[in-house]
């Protein structure tokens, strides 16, 4: 008894999913023109910080996709074994039709637990997002003191 319903839902949530991380690896819109000449030291540490923060949420967000992709999979094709299985039901053994409601209850609840997941890897996409927009607002070209950049790697 697979609800079309909840696989509606998850195609939409990792169509969803899917079109807002494009938009977070698309370029981000040209940064404003910089009052200062260079960025001062904490700027560029800030810059820098959010950088570093960016790729590992790049990093994050493609596991979590991989992750996403193949639970997806899991799903449907769980779902057609509860569709062949229903097709072949014996309807009059009450055990067997309780076994394959059961069966249906339990991808239910994974069903609700990946469009949880896919949520929060939305949440993810935008926070990405977010940043990608900042850095390009404050720091893509930039100009800074190629001293300053040493400092900041050698911990001062």
């Amino acid at each position: 008894m697979s609800s079309p319903k909840y696989a509606r839902r998850a195609i939409r949530a990792v169509a969803l999913a899917a079109g807002l991380l494009a938009l977070a690896v698309q370029a981000a819109e040209p940064p404003k023109k910089s009052r200062s000449l260079l960025l001062s030291r904490e700027e560029l540490r800030a810059c820098m910080a959010t950088k570093d923060r960016m790729q590992q949420q790049r990093d994050e967000i493609a596991r979590l996709q991989g992750e996403l992709d193949a639970e997806k999979g899991e799903l449907k094709q769980s779902g057609e074994q509860l569709k062949e299985q229903l097709a072949a039901l014996d309807r009059n053994n009450l055990e067997m039709v309780e076994k394959h409601v059961e069966a249906n209850n339990t991808r239910e609840k994974r069903i609700d637990a990946y469009e949880a997941k896919a949520t929060a890897f939305n949440a993810k996409v935008d926070a990405l997002k977010n940043d990608k927009d900042a850095y390009a607002r404050n720091c893509e070209k930039k100009r800074f003191d190629e001293a300053d950049e040493l400092a900041i790697k050698k911990g001062k």
